[in-house]
């Protein structure tokens, strides 16, 4: 079941990994799909509203949508509100319906795309008509929700409490697409199955660690949403956070298993507090004005942005781990908008070798591992090299894996992936409460600092390009540079 089916994340996303698992047979025929929404619109209606997001959006089905046909007896609509009871009766009868129609019960997964605002009232009428309990074949009801996890440490607490009521912990599902991305899940892969990266991912080999998302977009029609929120709250605290923890965990037992968030949960609690009375030497914020040729605009130009709003766009930290693998390695993150370039990418740089017995070599790009999340996914590999001659001439070069030319399957979609992984109950690659609360433990003192010490700087970067300028004094002083891209 979908709540917020008419909506864009439904629409864009959701729609397209449902029909993926299904065209792929990953989620067999005993299988129904339940839309949920306030929007008043008939049966036949909305699985018209389903094929046409499907021909909009997803290119599986623009190839061969052969499989709809058999999927559209699958779909059905309810409508109702998301905080009274009349809407949820119903749906417990369709669900009631298709139960009986596939001979199975208690396997139900509900996804809240929907506002934050609803996610209480909505677990509360799942557990008070019957669809949130455990059934005695031991499946459970799961409920995903969608980030924003509360708005600081308080909401986020009072959060969790309120879904807790209804719902025990191991069936709360907190999506974080990032994590569905395949070169994210295969952090992991290429450190726990190859033991020539796991011998050196860690502090006696890697000099530092780059975490960017950045992105060449704006805030777009989001102002009154975005103004207030920053990009502290909406990407750091959460996305770079998730990919920290990622990158720096130490090795479950089992991948698949819970113990992947135990080890995560271990990364937050190790992570060095910010030194408020010297913050500008380990987080800085920025905020885009126009760009150099006057053709976007700046923040404070942005519709729903208050013309003198102190709202960041731009964030980056250089943090800490102090555990045994990591301590003395510091790891840089940020993201922002309206950069120059568009991508995700982990980079962790390897130290220089002890003796130079080359010479010192200049202007060649470091050694290290690069992630590419997006675009271009994939791994690479630098090191240097002999260029051919006589003389003794070194080169920068890499050794490169690229999912589109590597592999002839396609690569699932994020949602698709954590989609099946609720269908499946494998938690791995959702946030636990526990992870929510440290993170907004952690950043908070930050958050706290910023509101009550407005910048008198802003903007400080130009539209379309790479930031403000501390943010590269971030690493400058520490005589390192940000990783630059090849896009």
């Amino acid at each position: 079941t979908i709540f917020g089916a008419s909506g864009d994340l439904a629409k864009r996303k959701l729609f397209s990994a449902i029909y993926n698992l299904y065209r792929q047979k990953l989620i067999g025929e005993d299988f129904g799909f339940i839309g949920y929404a306030r929007t008043e619109i008939t049966r036949e209606a909305f699985v018209e509203f389903f094929r046409k997001s499907l021909a909009d959006y997803c290119p599986e089905f623009k190839q061969d949508g052969g499989a709809f046909e058999k999927l559209r007896d699958k779909i059905t609509y309810v409508q109702g509100a998301y905080d009274a009871p009349d809407g949820f009766q119903r749906l417990a009868a369709a669900v009631g319906e298709f139960e009986k129609r596939f001979k199975c019960s208690g396997n139900r997964v509900f996804h809240l795309a929907t506002p934050p605002s609803v996610f209480e009232p909505i677990s509360q009428q799942l557990s008070l008509c019957g669809l949130g309990s455990s059934s005695d074949t031991g499946l459970h009801s799961r409920i995903i929700i969608e980030k924003p996890f509360g708005h600081d440490l308080k909401s986020a607490r009072e959060l969790n409490r309120k879904l807790n009521q209804a719902f025990l912990e191991k069936q709360i599902y907190r999506i974080d697409h990032y994590l569905g991305k395949e070169t994210v899940q295969n952090i992991l892969t290429l450190r726990f199955s190859n033991i020539l990266l796991e011998s050196v991912w860690n502090n006696r080999y890697i000099d530092h660690v780059q975490i960017s998302v950045c992105e060449t977009l704006g805030i777009e029609q989001r102002g009154s949403y975005y103004d207030g929120l920053g990009c502290t709250r909406d990407m750091v605290q959460n996305h770079l956070m998730q990919l920290l923890c990622i990158t720096a965990v130490e090795p479950p037992n089992n991948i698949d298993s819970d113990e992947v968030r135990d080890e995560k949960v271990k990364v937050l609690k190790a992570l060095r507090p910010f030194d408020l009375g010297n913050l500008s030497r380990c987080a800085v914020r920025g905020q885009y004005g126009p760009s150099k040729d006057g053709k976007l605009k700046g923040y404070h130009q942005e519709e729903g942005v208050a013309p003198d709003s102190p709202t960041e766009t731009v964030a980056a930290c250089k943090l800490y781990i102090d555990n045994w693998r990591w301590v003395g390695t510091p790891f840089y993150i940020r993201t922002g908008k309206r950069m120059s370039k568009r991508y995700s990418e982990i980079f962790l740089q390897f130290k220089d070798i002890p003796k130079k017995i080359f010479g010192e070599v200049e202007g060649l790009r470091p050694d290290g591992i690069l992630v590419r999340i997006q675009p271009n996914e994939g791994v690479s590999l630098y090191m240097k090299a002999k260029v051919p001659g006589a003389s003794t001439r070194l080169q920068s070069v890499s050794q490169d894996f690229n999912y589109a030319t590597s592999f002839e399957q396609r690569s699932a979609d994020a949602y698709e992936r954590l989609l099946y992984d609720a269908i499946l109950e494998k938690p791995a690659l959702f946030i636990r409460a526990d992870e929510t609360e440290l993170s907004w433990a952690f950043y908070e003192p930050l958050l706290d600092y910023w509101r009550d010490n407005k910048p008198k700087d802003f903007p400080n970067y130009f539209a379309a390009t790479d930031g403000p300028t501390a943010a590269e004094d971030l690493l400058q002083r520490d005589g390192r540079a940000w990783h630059q891209p090849r896009v």
